[in-house]
């Protein structure tokens, strides 16, 4: 697909974030806190996990770590801000049962292991672990896609962010620029074209445009170029 193509189709690329962690791929909607179910801090997905393994979606930066390993905040090469949340009011365990292996500021690969935690020692506990991918920074993006309704491995496409079309306001700058510059030569022309009348009617024996004035400016030798009547 060309240029153009992609500018006036109203279709853009989308950018794909694997599942965190293998589980069950729900609707964020499902996930019982309204911060996240509400989409209070953006849209996303939930996991309920399988596993007891939080891995990066994507090639990021940690943003931030939390000192109690229950979340993370990753910012997407692709410009993707994204909050990891293991489980519901998990703060409250103060780090027991998770273990963190990245910290923040440090650049971590697509599927590489952030946060190990004790699922079953956490559910024990009364916690509910389902696990919400939030895209904190939605309003950058013209769509939020969750692929739901099954059985991921970590890695697995879950969402598929849809980045705006090209910066219209940019090219529509760039338009008018193109526009009017075309416009200024086409007037320019026609002046031209006004005044080569003058001096052909006259003989060229005007005082200000005669045939040697007009044959040495470099705009009337530039116009007998394309002058459709010679």
């Amino acid at each position: 697909m060309g240029f153009f193509d992609k500018l006036f189709s109203g279709k853009s690329k989308e950018t794909e974030l694997g599942a965190p962690a293998a589980g069950e791929a729900v609707p964020i909607r499902e996930v019982s806190d309204p911060t996240f179910g509400e989409e209070i801090l953006g849209k996303g997905v939930a996991i309920r996990p399988t596993g007891n393994r939080i891995f990066s979606p994507c090639d990021a930066t940690v943003d931030l770590m939390f000192d109690t390993g229950h979340a993370v905040s990753l910012k997407g090469d692709d410009g993707s801000e994204i909050l990891i949340h293991v489980g519901l009011e998990t703060v409250a365990l103060k780090g027991k049962y998770f273990k963190v292996f990245a910290k923040t500021d440090e650049h971590v690969s697509k599927g590489q292991l952030l946060i190990e935690f004790d699922r079953e020692a956490i559910a024990a506990e009364g916690y509910d672990t389902i696990t919400p991918m939030v895209i904190c920074n939605t309003a950058d993006y013209q769509a939020v896609n969750a692929y739901t309704g099954k059985t991921v491995a970590a890695g697995d496409t879950v969402l598929g962010l849809v980045n705006k079309l090209p910066v219209i306001g940019t090219v529509n700058r760039g338009l008018g620029w193109l526009t009017g510059g075309m416009t200024a030569l086409l007037d320019l022309y026609l002046v031209l074209c006004v005044v080569w009348g003058l001096v052909v009617i006259t003989g060229g024996n005007l005082n200000v445009l005669n045939d040697t004035v007009m044959h040495s400016s470099l705009y009337y030798k530039a116009f007998n170029v394309f002058n459709p009547f010679l």
